[in-house]
């Protein structure tokens, strides 16, 4: 009976590993922990004024910007920071003077993506005399 029992689980493991299985487990895990260390605010900013703002930010933060992807109504920048982490920061319109900001920084990394977004928000308020604390 034992025998059987291994068997089975065995064949159960080979089924699961052949039809792709535990790549969709792994996927799944990389994306809940690229997730988990994502930062939002909603800014009432246009996406022009958010996009300069993120450009600063990651130039004072000495982020070096690897890709930049603008369509009509999103900013997407890509880059890297002197520890080697994927930084990545996401804008995208949600009315004509309203702005909601996503920054990630490596896997999962909460408090490097509040620090960049603290600087993002440091720079887009700097002209008025807006104080964030």
């Amino acid at each position: 009976m034992r025998r059987h029992l291994r068997n089975i689980l065995v064949l159960g493991l080979c089924v699961s590993l052949l039809s792709g299985c535990a790549a969709v487990i792994a996927g799944a895990g990389g994306t809940a922990l690229w997730q988990h260390g994502k930062i939002v605010s909603e800014e009432p900013k246009s996406l022009a004024q958010a996009k300069a703002a993120a450009k600063e930010a990651l130039k004072a933060k000495k982020i070096t910007v690897k890709d930049e992807v603008a369509r009509d109504n999103f900013v997407q920048l890509r880059g890297e920071d002197k520890d080697k982490n994927r930084v990545a920061v996401d804008i995208m319109e949600t009315g004509k003077e309203a702005t909601r900001i996503e920054v990630r920084v490596g896997v999962g990394l909460r408090a490097p993506a509040k620090e960049l977004l603290l600087e993002i928000k440091k720079h887009l308020y700097k002209e008025s005399k807006f104080k964030l604390f």
